[in-house]
């Protein structure tokens, strides 16, 4: 039995409600719910009893819930006095991140990392996410961040949000006189996108043909800086989430309008390496990963839903 589902197991019955227990920790719903449900059956014991107001520990529970804090508590200390003593050298943490991503969480992550790990050698790797996925396949990344529409190929992938996206073009241009942009209209006008091994232009095609519409595709440009200039300069539209314009927005170089009759919008997910076991720095950092995003969020520096 892993140490994480001693703490699965600990968060669950603190809270008592699964939902809560998983939104806190990090990790999907069902993710948790099976966790319990395997601990279950490895111990051979029921340990909650399941109601319609949350969950509430048996006795054989009660029992294996002392036993487990005793145990988590004794790890947590054995780390501690590891790092103490510098018995371990420094560890090394490569996070994975799309450039639009990597625009608003970068800088708070890896201060929050700097604090969490003042020994472990951090490296940002920003790609778009067909190079942040191949990465993690490669184990050339420890974490990344993809999007619920590509395909994870067995890794580990939970849900961080869901994010907006909306139409870019010139500050000034008559396209973006209106509050909203009909994702009709947004795919009429001439587009300069990704390439279609990248997660957000897989997104914006499969949203085309669920319509039944032709994507106006001009130029297939996979660097967000170029994107942003060619938009800037006039003729070019792109497809963003506003997090990844609002400097130059608030400088009056682009415009952005969210794009409607549907909506278009892509949730996040963070993903890990299957081609090595993760470090205690590399699930550091994804916790931190998480919690930083969200955080963002919950205080509107990151337009997104959890």
């Amino acid at each position: 039995m892993k140490t994480q589902s001693l703490v699965f197991l600990l968060e669950a019955a603190r809270h008592g409600k699964i939902s809560r227990a998983a939104h806190l920790l990090g990790v999907s719903q069902p993710r948790l719910s099976q966790a319990i449900t395997d601990i279950e059956t490895e111990l051979g014991q029921t340990l909650f009893e399941r109601t319609g107001r949350g969950i509430v520990a048996t006795p054989a529970g009660v029992r294996a819930l002392g036993m487990a804090r005793d145990i988590v508590a004794d790890l947590n200390a054995l780390e501690a006095e590891m790092a103490k003593a510098g018995a371990e050298p420094a560890e090394h943490v490569t996070l994975g991140l799309p450039p639009s991503v990597c625009h608003v969480l970068a800088p708070p992550l890896v201060t929050a990392l700097r604090e969490a790990l003042p020994r472990a050698t951090v490296r940002v790797l920003e790609g778009y996410s067909g190079a942040v996925q191949k990465a993690l396949i490669d184990g050339e990344a420890d974490i990344g961040i993809l999007y619920s529409g590509q395909s994870h190929t067995g890794m580990p992938a939970d849900r961080v949000l869901v994010e907006r996206l909306v139409l870019v073009g010139a500050a000034g241009d008559p396209a973006f006189s209106r509050p909203a942009i009909p994702l009709r209209d947004a795919y009429a006008l001439p587009l300069a996108l990704p390439s279609k091994r990248h997660g957000l232009r897989q997104l914006v095609d499969r949203e085309a043909r669920a319509l039944g519409l032709t994507l106006n595709v001009h130029i297939e440009i996979d660097a967000m800086a170029a994107a942003k200039d060619l938009c800037r300069q006039g003729g070019f539209y792109t497809i963003l989430p506003s997090c990844a314009v609002s400097r130059e927005i608030a400088q009056g170089l682009l415009a952005a309008r969210p794009i409607v009759e549907p909506d278009l919008k892509r949730c996040l997910c963070l993903a890990t390496t299957t081609a090595r076991p993760l470090t205690a720095a590399a699930r550091t950092a994804a916790r931190l990963c998480v919690a930083t995003a969200r955080h963002l969020v919950q205080k509107g520096e990151w337009l997104g839903e959890l």
